[in-house]
């Protein structure tokens, strides 16, 4: 994994193996008016081609819940840009967000390599100050649990 923006608080890519509430913790950056998170994850697929791609997120967030937008994407190698998969609120409770996109799902593996890279953004839905004003400094925390792909030959 790479945090784009924002920083790790504790934890790794061995926090993202399993569903075992062990996290990976990230801190928002304040950023034009809203606190924001954006990391890439990667992976390798055993096939050029599957023939079905399922990705999944197991995470929760503190502070703001219900108004921290979340959205997932992928990749696509055949554009050359990532493809928005999913947006939704996020939880305070573990939530598993899975996503199986339409269409050929080769666009997300690269060619000879089986690379696979999804990015995940965060970042609260209103400016601060729309917010309850307590709040302004407590930015919101992401926790994940589990990150990994399904696929099918």
């Amino acid at each position: 994994f790479n945090v784009i923006l924002g920083s790790v608080d504790t934890g790794g890519v061995p926090e993202l193996l399993n569903s075992d509430d062990q996290y990976l913790v990230l801190d928002p950056e304040f950023l034009a008016n809203r606190w924001q998170l954006m990391f890439t994850v990667d992976a390798t697929s055993p096939t050029d081609s599957p023939s079905q791609l399922t990705f999944n997120l197991e995470s929760r967030t503190a502070n703001f819940v219900g108004l921290i937008d979340q959205r997932v994407e992928l990749f696509n190698y055949n554009t050359g840009q990532f493809e928005q998969i999913d947006t939704r609120n996020t939880t305070a409770a573990d939530s598993v967000t899975t996503v199986t996109p339409g269409g050929d799902p080769t666009r997300f593996v690269q060619p000879g390599t089986g690379a696979m890279q999804a990015r995940i953004r965060c970042q609260n839905g209103v400016p601060w100050w729309i917010v309850d004003l307590t709040n302004i400094f407590l930015p919101f925390k992401t926790r994940v649990d589990q990150v990994f792909w399904n696929i099918t030959p």
